[in-house]
């Protein structure tokens, strides 16, 4: 399991506080579940040792960034990670209110998260090594897609396979096969379990199921992309699901090469990440709350303000943070 921390502050006192939670201490504690912490004082320097490990053929799953630094602040060296692992994810610890959620979700889109100083030990850790074992379950998954990928003419192994992690997967997964034309060869029965369609509703109808916006848009270019044999990142959609409500998928494709190394197919596996998107909404209102409560001392003015709060959490479009 991959349990590499990438941690920038300029603070030296909280530097030493984060060596201690993510060093020795942590090792006592549990020596199974050893973190490997790396420590700068500044973004930059974050940025030249995160480019080293990846031209090492290395990834970093978590950076944990102080917002306010000098030369490159949090959000900056944030957006430069990005560009070199677009999975990596963000912990931004902050005791300020620096970004509104929209410009944060413009520039990184998905997997961040807050942290406010200031914080106990158990909470950073939790935090941390919860989303450590999602990116590892997360990067499996994508192994053995690639598995499932490299395998397509051992149709019965593949078979078998698939089947397996189908069943494992069937609530908030499904995986489908089209080829080059966009035909579906095969379409897993989980659909039924994600949006609520059957299998021939969905290949019949699923052009009309995408919600009309700039993900559509996007997630069609990418597909092509694909099929002309690009290695294509993962993307999300917006579909609607037989209820009615709308649903996002995280989208990965694969293309699926014969033995003359031509493109034949592309194979797809879509996740439903609707619930934690939800989960990170609640997260978001509730640091606003928070902010309110600190910021306003007058009762009546901080129950209005925690009205129109919860008012603007309900009409925010269900989009990941």
């Amino acid at each position: 399991m991959n349990r590499t921390v990438f941690i920038a502050d300029d603070d030296k006192n909280l530097l030493d506080v984060y060596r201690d939670i993510f060093g020795q201490s942590a090792t006592q504690k549990d020596p199974q579940n050893d973190f490997e912490a790396h420590f700068f004082e500044e973004g930059k320097s974050l940025i030249g040792k995160i480019e080293q490990f990846y031209q090492d053929q290395n990834r970093v799953p978590i950076c944990i960034l102080d917002v306010r630094m000098p030369g490159l602040d949090g959000w900056e060296t944030a957006r430069q990670i990005r560009k070199i692992d677009p999975q990596t994810i963000i912990i931004f610890v902050t005791g300020y209110d620096d970004k509104t959620s929209l410009e944060i979700r413009d520039s990184l889109n998905h997997d961040y998260y807050f942290m406010r100083k200031p914080f106990t030990e158990s909470e950073i850790l939790s935090l941390t090594d919860s989303l450590l074992k999602n990116w590892n379950k997360t990067q499996a998954l994508f192994r053995y897609a690639e598995e499932i990928k490299e395998t397509t003419f051992e149709l019965n192994e593949s078979k078998q396979k698939f089947k397996r992690l189908e069943d494992n997967l069937s609530k908030e997964y499904f995986f489908y096969t089209h080829d080059t034309n966009r035909v579906y060869s095969y379409l897993s029965p989980s659909v039924t379990n994600v949006l609520g369609y059957s299998v021939e509703e969905y290949i019949r109808n699923h052009n009309s199921y995408f919600v009309e916006n700039e993900k559509k848009t996007e997630s069609w270019k990418l597909t092509q992309d694909a099929i002309k044999g690009d290695k294509s990142p993962v993307f999300e959609v917006d579909m609607y699901h037989k209820d009615g409500s709308i649903h996002t998928l995280e989208v990965a494709e694969f293309p699926v090469f014969n033995e003359a190394g031509k493109i034949i197919a592309i194979e797809g596996m879509a996740h439903d990440i609707t619930e934690r998107i939800e989960i990170n909404k609640m997260q978001n209102l509730l640091l606003r709350i928070s902010n309110a409560i600190n910021q306003i001392a007058d009762t009546t003015e901080l129950y209005k303000s925690i009205q129109e709060l919860s008012l603007i959490h309900i009409s925010e479009p269900t989009r990941p943070y």
